[in-house]
């Protein structure tokens, strides 16, 4: 049961960021469990929900990234904000975030050379 709550709270989430964006158009990146590495732009918001993410060093997120559980590292660009609420962030050395870093619990590193344009 533990594992379906989150699912429930994204599935009650969805209509309301539908109307969300330009023209009505929301895009969002789920990520929950297991290895993943985004070698591609994300082209929205990333939403992690556990597992462990790798944001390569070419890779972008145009949107937001929302973190409540796992292991995340940025050795690429957010764009938008990063709201983390548990688990683990790390910033590589060529690591940008344009937004702000809202930090809520969990371990936060960076690298010297990681960039945050936020507060």
């Amino acid at each position: 049961m533990r594992s379906f709550k989150p699912v429930l709270l994204l599935i009650l989430l969805l209509p309301l960021l539908a109307g969300c964006g330009a023209e009505g158009l929301y895009s969002l990146t789920v990520v929950s469990d297991g290895q993943h590495e985004l070698a591609r732009d994300v082209p929205g918001d990333l939403l992690v929900l556990g597992g462990a993410v790798t944001l390569a060093e070419d890779a972008t997120v145009a949107g937001n990234v929302h973190m409540l559980l796992g292991d995340l590292l940025v050795l690429g660009e957010i764009r938008g904000d990063v709201a983390f609420l548990n688990g683990r962030l790390r910033l590589g050395p060529a690591a940008r975030i344009d937004g702000d870093l809202h930090l809520g619990g969990g371990a936060y590193s960076a690298e010297p050379g990681a960039v945050i344009a936020g507060r």
